[in-house]
């Protein structure tokens, strides 16, 4: 185990150091000018090879050196002049070996690579990229070489074609990226391989600590357990006690968490040190909530468990490699305490200047940063360089002085009397504010005391309901045992009595015998050998057994056998009577027994009664209990927006007196505190640091020593945008981990390509081969964070009794998107997930939940990216058309407030940005979120634009369909509607692709989501333009078209109608224009006019069959929403109007198109036609109902 966690410990460092090494290019640390025949032959002057081996031990024989083979400088001229576009751009760089002698070689475990930060996709306000990193892959892929044996003119030739090919770059053109121009210069630089400054120069010096330590952390070495283990989920029992004892915070009183947060917080408490919980969260379903749960319980913790009622608080650390999820984050713990709250309890009992409950831990130079509200905005900390020591610097300097700790006092005993309603007795501070924390952490104590009689009162009552139809049935069946016993006892009884009577009678007979036997003469003794004695003595006993009703077997000789006999009776009948009665007694004692257990039975029932009444008791009025897991779920939410709120409320004030305690403390001695105890102070005022991923390793260190184990809870927000090997050094600082992320949302931006990842996996002896499939949960070039988690996590939710794919636990229950967005979402990737989104009323929404327009246009490349000014043109003017309703309806000053516009490609993001300023206010389109999904990350509005940018022949696989991740993130922003502006023969309708399903859900058959109102814009054309309004002007230009036309006429239309081609005379003015020659092609979507004939085959085929007898030659296409006309080779109309299918009365809707009559339109046309052809199917006769 241990040599595996080393490998991929050394594994990360080299993937970072590459990393690092890219970085390099892009700060400009390319130093050592090389000549370009130095270049070209692989041997350097003896003066650059002593330059390069300057700093090397004097053994060194072999180093390795990294070479940009050209450079792209920024041009100076007006275009470029207030550009912040880079002033120099290395595109290339290629590891290779250098010997002392100065011959270059390959380095065999790494390949030439491009510059991840001018690839595609990237994360970056200013994006210049030159490829993108798919098509870098492909090429690497297609033209891969053995390194190891690559003799260097072939290398060389092999890196410069490959950035020709990949980027458009030859030595000594021009180049344009993102509208800035460059030129490509040939001079190539070397880089000597020794920075270590970059974003992730912490991350990475943590990785050589960790390789220098004796042992590994036990949750870093976690992340490399392959056979983790999976423990059930909780009984209903176990979550009970877990609420009971570790949920003890909420931070609103809003609502409750929802049933999928509720489990998951539960199985959270489960979770041991060292181990790590994985929580896939959806967007919408509430990860702030259950995060924020969490820390609070924590902080509580402590208190209640402090020996002495002083609390240290725990080290809770929220992180992320996204800057914009780390600023939501703080952003979030700003909000929770309301200054303005008539509840003393919900405001800081502490100086204005203190009101987030969340520091901010940012890298010096944003700390520093001239007119940065950070420090303003948030309690914000950073690590500087003071005094030839690394020192933690922050708000805690300035409210730690004698004057604001004196403000900072008064003003906490002030709040602290109007809470309480007495003023504290004052002795010393100290002591004053001891007394404080004793009180509030008896409150504290109290509060949480109902909640674990309340929790116990219903685990009390669990058990009782579980128990009471046995125990009803019990009492039902010993109260008829009873019954039946008691009946019992009375045959005994009448039994016992008959034997009773009878033994009298056998007494009084033995009494009667033994008189008369004692009156006999005594010589009937002497002479009874003789005849007529014996039968005299037979005669008289005879006599007296007949006289008293007495029969034996045997008649008696004398009245000694009747004796004799009567006596032997009168002992079996005893005999008989002692049965009898004790008979009677054992059944008198069940009697007894069974009635005293049903009264203690008929007791159980009322003790029942008497607890579910009293649980009843305590339950707001109209709640009615249930004692199952609704039923505690339920219990707990009431108890989140009561008992624990108040809890975390007071908690929070405890720790402000703590502090307050702590720092007067710390003025008097005046000693310095170390980073542990600075950071534990700092988490009195707030129980969470939040900083990046690339920032965390740098603060929890003291003199270059990593505080491995030190962070209580370390908690890694939007898991699925953090790359593996730049997350898992952080675990190393933790005892356990709460990881939350969504692997369907945005992907890492990695550093490194799939080629120069296998080639570290190689040398780490991870993987045997090149070919071998890569450890995808913790491979640098394609896992995340969240992958990694899911790995090594001890749960799984079920849902439904089965298990879900993804390992964790899962969030369910969405609410921020109305249902009908969501519902795509749902089925691209989340199909267990609840909508609970709370509505607007439907006169409320402006647009469709889901709508479009559609924009015949085809995108254009450039330097790798796509654009297409025609649609961005459209998008800008509808903003500037409805933008005044949109204000209104949503009472905001700025559009940029309401709506946002997210495209795949950041030179369509470029170019939407300069139509928006020539149409919206200057301020308003410069604050607007245009770009691609990852300037959404963590954010939403009511309303998204999505501009796909495509056309048809463009790609075969547009980039929104490489993965699901980039449309998902797009719809999942908006709130109320999301539009896509764009051709919409790219969203054909079916279930295999995202935009296939995002088709489904626009229901273009209906037509019930499209814009209504859309106007195309004027295409840039030099001839005349005509507006068309009106259904008469639409038919009169139709008409028009069949007499005009000398060789050719074109009509788009999606949908047909035997009405429309009647009302118009449409058939005989095909057939006339035919017969002069006219070439009449007619386009019709398959689909949508299949369901403009309400799925009757019939139909359509009699309209197919009118228009080819006609003379038109119908072609059906699968995607056509184009609505065109074209005329010759010099008129084309365009826009809204159905031209064959179009209603013709007054029930006609308003339509829209623009005509263009001039030789200029001719490429547009050309266009089009290509568009159709690449559309269009072979004419079908009998079209089938598409799968819709």
């Amino acid at each position: 185990m241990t040599d595996n966690i080393t490998k991929y410990t050394k594994y990360f460092q080299d993937t970072l150091e590459d990393e690092l090494i890219t970085a390099s290019a892009v700060k400009g640390e390319f130093k050592f000018e090389l000549s370009l025949d130095e270049l070209r032959s692989g041997k350097l002057t003896e003066v650059n090879t002593k330059k390069l081996f300057q700093k090397k031990p004097k053994n060194t024989s072999l180093i390795g050196i990294t070479i940009a083979p050209v450079q792209l400088q920024r041009k100076i001229n007006r275009a470029n002049s207030y550009s912040n576009a880079p002033a120099t751009i290395i595109p290339m760089q290629v590891p290779c070996r250098l010997t002392k002698d100065g011959y270059l070689s390959p380095n065999k475990f790494r390949m030439p690579w491009l510059v991840r930060d001018y690839l595609k996709p990237i994360v970056s306000s200013s994006e210049y990229t030159l490829a993108h990193t798919d098509d870098v892959e492909d090429y690497f892929a297609r033209n891969r070489k053995d390194f190891n044996s690559l003799p260097w003119n072939e290398l060389y030739n092999f890196f410069m074609t490959a950035l020709e090919e990949l980027t458009g770059i030859s030595r000594g053109g021009n180049l344009n990226i993102s509208g800035i121009d460059y030129a490509v210069v040939a001079k190539p630089y070397v880089n000597p391989n020794e920075t270590q400054s970059g974003a992730a120069a912490n991350i990475k010096r943590l990785y050589d600590k960790l390789l220098n330590s004796k042992d590994f952390p036990p949750l870093y070495s976690s992340l490399f357990n392959t056979s983790a283990q999976n423990r059930p989920l909780l009984s209903l029992e176990e979550e009970s006690h877990i609420s009971e004892e570790h949920h003890l915070g909420q931070m609103s009183n809003s609502f409750g968490l929802s049933p999928s947060q509720r489990q998951t917080i539960h199985h959270f408490f489960s979770t041991h040190e060292g181990e790590v919980l994985a929580v896939n969260g959806p967007p919408g379903t509430g990860k702030t909530t259950l995060l924020q749960s969490a820390i609070a319980s924590l902080w509580i913790k402590s208190i209640l468990d402090a020996p002495d009622g002083k609390a240290i608080p725990p080290i809770i650390v929220a992180t992320s490699s996204n800057n914009q999820a780390v600023t939501n984050v703080i952003r979030d713990f700003g909000t929770i305490m309301k200054p303005e709250s008539e509840n003393i309890l919900e405001r800081r009992w502490l100086p204005e200047e203190i009101k987030s409950l969340g520091t901010y831990a940012l890298s010096e130079g944003k700390y520093n940063k001239p007119g940065s509200d950070l420090n303003d905005s948030y309690l914000s900390i950073a690590i500087k360089y003071v005094d030839s020591h690394y020192r933690l610097v922050g708000y805690f300097t300035h409210i730690e002085e004698k004057d604001f700790l004196d403000k900072g006092y008064k003003t906490f005993i002030k709040a602290y009397t109007q809470y309480s309603g007495r003023i504290p007795k004052q002795t010393s501070k100290k002591q004053t504010l001891q007394t404080i924390q004793s009180r509030l952490r008896e409150k504290i104590l109290d509060k949480s005391g109902e909640m674990t009689k309340l929790i116990e009162l219903w685990r009390i009552c669990v058990k009782d309901c579980n128990s009471l139809p046995e125990l009803k049935k019990d009492i039902i069946e010993i109260g008829n045992y009873i019954s039946e016993t008691e009946q019992v006892l009375t045959e005994h009884q009448k039994t016992a009595q008959a034997t009773a009577t009878y033994l009298n009678i056998v007494k009084n007979q033995i009494q009667l015998a033994a008189e008369e036997l004692t009156s006999e003469p005594f010589w009937y003794g002497m002479l009874g050998f003789l005849s007529f004695i014996k039968t005299k003595k037979r005669a008289k006993a005879n006599a007296f057994l007949i006289k008293n009703d007495i029969s034996f077997e045997k008649h008696p000789e004398n009245f000694q056998e009747v004796y004799d006999n009567l006596t032997a009776k009168l002992s079996e009948v005893q005999q008989t009577y002692a049965i009898d009665m004790n008979l009677v007694s054992a059944t008198e004692n069940r009697v007894t027994d069974s009635r005293r257990k049903k009264c203690e039975l008929n007791a159980r029932l009322d003790e029942i009664n008497t607890n579910i009444s009293l649980f009843e008791s305590k339950l707001p009025e109209g709640m009615t209990p249930a004692f199952d897991r609704d039923g505690l779920y339920a219990l707990l939410e009431r108890i989140d927006t009561k008992h624990r709120f108040e809890i975390f409320l007071l908690a929070v004030h405890y720790y402000e007196a703590r502090w307050l305690e702590e720092a007067l403390g710390s003025v008097q001695s005046d000693k310095p505190l170390d980073t542990k105890d600075r950071l534990k102070r700092i988490s009195m005022l707030t129980p969470c640091i939040v900083s990046t991923l690339f920032m965390t390793p740098k603060f929890f260190s003291s003199y270059g020593q990593p505080l491995y184990e030190f962070i209580d809870l370390l908690i890694l927000d939007e898991a699925g945008q953090s790359s593996s090997d730049k997350a898992a050094a952080v675990f190393a600082l933790a005892k356990k981990a709460l990881v939350v992320g969504d692997i369907h949302q945005i992907e890492p931006v990695f550093g490194i390509t799939e080629a120069i990842d296998r080639g570290n996996l190689l040398h780490n002896k991870i993987i045997s081969s090149r070919n071998e499939d890569l450890p995808k949960h913790l491979a640098a070039s394609c896992s995340n964070a969240m992958l990694m988690a899911q790995q090594v996590t001890p749960y799984q939710c079920m849902i439904a009794g089965e298990p879900v794919k993804e390992r964790g636990m899962h969030l369910l229950e969405h609410r921020r998107c109305h249902k009908t967005i969501i519902s795509y979402c749902k089925e691209l990737a989340y199909p267990h997930m609840k909508t609970l989104t709370c509505h607007e009323p439907d006169d409320f929404y402006l647009f469709p939940q889901l709508g479009y327009a559609h924009i015949p246009s085809t995108g254009q490349k450039r330097n790798g990216s796509w654009y297409n000014p025609y649609e961005a043109q459209n998008i800008s003017q509808w903003m500037a058309n409805n933008r005044s309703k949109i204000l209104e309806r949503y009472q905001a000053n700025a559009l940029s407030d309401v709506l946002a516009i997210v495209t795949p490609f950041t030179m369509q993001a470029t170019t939407l940005r300069k139509y928006v300023q020539d149409m919206l206010p200057s301020e308003e389109a410069k604050s607007m979120t245009i770009g691609t999904v990852h300037k959404l990350q963590g954010a939403e509005k009511p309303i998204i634009l999505f501009s796909p940018v495509y056309g048809p022949g463009n790609v075969s696989t547009p980039f929104f369909d490489r993965g699901l991740n980039m449309l998902n993130v797009a719809v999942s922003r908006a709130k109320h509607s999301f539009l896509v502006f764009g051709n919409m023969s790219m969203f054909q309708p079916g279930d295999c692709k995202p935009s296939m399903i995002l088709g489904k859900h626009l229901n273009f058959t209906k037509g019930l989501n499209e814009l209504e109102g859309f106007k195309l814009v004027e295409r840039q054309t030099n001839g005349p333009v005509q507006h068309l309004t009106t259904l008469e002007q639409h038919q009169d230009i139709l008409s028009q078209a069949f007499t005009t036309a000398q060789k050719e006429l074109l009509i788009v239309s999606p949908f047909l109608s035997q009405k429309a081609l009647q009302a118009d005379s449409i058939l005989s003015k095909i057939k006339e224009a035919t017969q002069r020659g006219v070439s009449i092609k007619i386009y019709a979507d398959e689909m949508l006019a299949l369901s403009g004939a309400q799925y009757k085959k019939e139909r359509l085929e009699k309209v197919s069959e009118l228009l080819s007898q006609a003379g038109a030659k119908l072609h059906f296409a699968r995607g056509l929403h184009n609505k065109t006309l074209i005329i010759d080779n010099h008129t084309l109309v365009e826009g809204s109007f159905n031209w064959l299918s179009a209603r013709r009365d007054k029930l006609a809707r308003l339509e829209h198109s623009i005509l263009y009559r001039d030789d200029s339109v001719t490429d547009i046309l050309e266009e089009i036609k290509e568009s159709l052809q690449l559309l269009s199917n072979k004419y079908i006769s009998q079209p089938s109902k598409p799968c819709i």
